[in-house]
């Protein structure tokens, strides 16, 4: 029996030495992978567009070369009207920083004075003012890092240039990558895992793409209101909006509190106006485009969408609350599976 099992073992062994190596390779390679990762969604999301254009009798070489002479086209325009407002938007951003501290220092020293008025107790006198001093190093400090943060991503934004280049061998050959795939899978897994990769592929397809069509209409909305509005770098602060809706729940305000502050150091009165147009396109986005465009497209309870976003933020910043619903999504689907197949086994026995 003994030695029946050790063919057995150390396949197991070899495949878990493998996947040990296989980790750590990935690992050391972490700053190049992030590059085909990015190619890999960029693939994954053009891919049924290639697809409904082979619908009509177009070969799939062709296809590709079509979607992305459209998409150099879009890109020649952005270049030549929209990036250079955005980098003059950035340049008069960064000047305009010590400025804003000022203003902001201006308002905390008014607001200072108002508060010796009143006839606090000590205590809690010193405590706001303890309160107010490290709220505004820290916002001097947040101010500081994210433009320190802008010009490091620079380089890594220039890399980006490389990432279509990959996706168009990945859209090429998806049919033999998928084909590969599914070869190394044993045959008697497949009846299992083909219809749970199925379940997975169309949440992840209808979650990452109706996200960015809502996100790229609440980034455009905001720049167009905001320029309406005659408020400040409406361009800056309507891709800080789109990039934040992709965050569920926490995204529309993390989104509005930056272009409500920056109106709010011009004037009350435009704070209250860019207020509520931020709460108009929300409400037109919520309760017009995500239910027509994503509706119920993860299939996730609120208060767990919540959870996650709250664990993804603790664990990864940023980025982890971007990635945590899909990926909570994900793991629901393959939880539910292993739930079936453990009680449906145990209902055999």
């Amino acid at each position: 029996m003994l030695l029946r099992l050790k063919p057995k073992i150390w396949r197991m062994v070899t495949i878990g030495i493998m996947t040990v190596v296989a980790a750590y390779f990935l690992y050391r390679l972490r700053n190049v992978l992030w590059l085909f990762i990015v190619a890999i969604v960029l693939a994954y999301i053009l891919d049924p567009i290639v697809n409904f254009l082979q619908g009509f009798r177009i070969p799939r070489l062709w296809a590709i070369i079509i979607i992305y002479l459209i998409g150099f086209f879009l890109l020649y325009i952005l270049a030549l009207y929209f990036f250079p407002l955005l980098l003059k938007q950035l340049n008069v951003f960064v000047e305009t920083i010590p400025h804003y501290t000022e203003q902001i220092q201006q308002k905390i020293a008014d607001f200072n004075k108002d508060y010796q008025r009143f006839n606090v107790p000590e205590v809690v006198r010193k405590a706001v003012d303890r309160s107010v001093k490290t709220f505004e190093a820290r916002l001097v400090n947040w101010t500081e890092t994210l433009v320190k943060s802008t010009v490091a991503a620079v380089p890594q934004v220039l890399s980006l240039i490389l990432a279509p280049i990959l996706s168009f061998y990945f859209l090429q050959d998806m049919e033999n990558i998928k084909s590969k795939l599914a070869s190394w899978i044993p045959e008697s897994w497949k009846k299992e895992i083909m219809p749970l990769w199925k379940e997975i592929d169309l949440i992840l397809t209808s979650f990452i793409r109706g996200h960015l069509i809502v996100a790229c209409f609440v980034g455009i909305a905001t720049a167009i209101g905001l320029a309406l509005l005659n408020v400040d770098f409406p361009i800056l602060l309507g891709i800080i909006a789109g990039l934040a809706d992709l965050i569920p729940y926490f995204g529309p305000i993390l989104g509005a509190l930056p272009a409500v502050a920056l109106a709010l150091l011009q004037s009350v009165q435009l704070a209250v106006y860019v207020a509520l147009l931020m709460f108009f396109i929300q409400q037109l986005e919520s309760n017009v485009l995500t239910p027509k465009i994503l509706g119920n497209s993860v299939g996730l309870h609120p208060l767990f969408i919540i959870f996650a976003l709250l664990a993804g933020g603790e664990l990864y910043g940023i980025l982890g609350m971007l990635f945590a619903v899909p990926v909570a999504a994900v793991l629901k689907v393959i939880f539910v599976y292993l739930f079936q197949r453990i009680y449906h086994f145990s209902g055999e026995k």
